[in-house]
C-alpha cells in the first residue's frame, strides 16, 4: 500500500510537535509532542512516525498513555466542531 504524500496539515502538526518538544515559544512538553507527532503519524507521515518513537523511546508508560489520551481528546473535539 502506498503511503498517502505529506500535506501541509502533516507539516504543521509537526511543527507543532517541534515545539513544544524544543521549548519554542511554549513551556517543553513532552506529552504535548507525542500528541501532535501522533496526530500526523496515524496519517501516515513519515517524519510524525520517526519523530514519535524517537520521543517515546525516552518516555515512561504513564507519559505515553497520556500522550495518546491527549491526542484521543483532540481528535473527539476537533471531529465534533467539523
Amino acid at each position: 500500500m502506498e503511503m498517502p504524500q505529506p500535506t501541509e496539515v502533516h507539516r504543521e502538526l509537526a511543527r507543532l510537535a517541534g515545539e513544544w518538544l524544543d521549548g519554542a515559544g511554549v513551556q517543553e512538553n513532552d506529552a504535548e509532542a507525542v500528541k501532535w507527532y501522533r496526530l500526523a503519524a496515524e496519517q501516515g507521515f513519515d517524519e510524525a512516525q520517526r519523530g514519535l518513537g524517537m520521543i517515546e523511546a525516552g518516555m515512561t508508560r504513564e507519559q505515553i498513555a497520556k500522550a495518546q489520551r491527549l491526542a484521543a481528546e483532540w481528535l473527539e473535539q476537533y471531529q465534533g466542531e467539523n
